[in-house]
């Protein structure tokens, strides 16, 4: 369905609740893209455990090889390095780091876990474990092993969906089956105003 088709869907649906209500255009493309971001939010928390989340947003789902930025000032540690998400980035599923032609795998850790940590031998990054800080601004810092230096970092990632536009016209990223359940999110967005 395109943006306009799940429009008038929208509409033919709240004609069938209430034949007095009126929404205009915008308020239905703005509510449509909220619903776009319900229907995300249903169903990311089961992405990991649930086949039928994954193939729900499956269409969302991207991958990535990035290259490190050189150290900044601002780094937290001497060996860390700064990795800039992809522009459509919302939330990783799988991420690696490759140093030494090897394949390494990735901790987030919160602040708090790094400043605790980050002196402690026993739990700091090691030869085949970095540790990755959300830096903000579409950042990500990634600290290995004192001394080691990651070449690349692989992510696959959950993408924002593109947004309903109807007057471009434009089709949703998820899949066809999909968008009828979209629309009725909409629908329910709008009546429970």
């Amino acid at each position: 369905m395109t943006s306009v088709e799940m429009h008038h869907s929208v509409n033919l649906k709240l004609r069938t609740i209430n034949p007095e209500l009126f929404v205009d255009s915008y308020e239905v493309e703005k509510v449509l893209n909220e619903a776009q971001e319900v229907f995300i939010e249903k169903y990311r928390p089961y992405v990991d455990n649930d086949e039928i989340a994954r193939k729900k947003l499956d269409p969302l789902i991207d991958t990535d090889s990035l290259t490190p930025a050189a150290t900044a000032a601002d780094n937290m540690n001497t060996s860390a390095v700064f990795v800039t998400m992809p522009g459509d980035f919302r939330d990783v599923l799988y991420e690696k780091a490759v140093i030494s032609a090897t394949d390494v795998d990735i901790k987030p850790v919160k602040y708090d876990e790094y400043n605790t940590n980050k002196d402690n031998p026993f739990k700091e990054p090691y030869a085949s474990l970095v540790w990755r800080l959300d830096y903000g601004g579409g950042k990500h810092e990634l600290i290995p092993l004192a001394g080691a230096t990651i070449t690349s970092y692989f992510i696959r990632y959950i993408k924002n969906p593109t947004a309903l536009d109807i007057d471009a016209a434009n089709t949703s990223d998820f899949k066809s089956k999909d968008h009828e359940e979209i629309v009725n999110i909409a629908v329910g967005i709008i009546i429970n105003k």
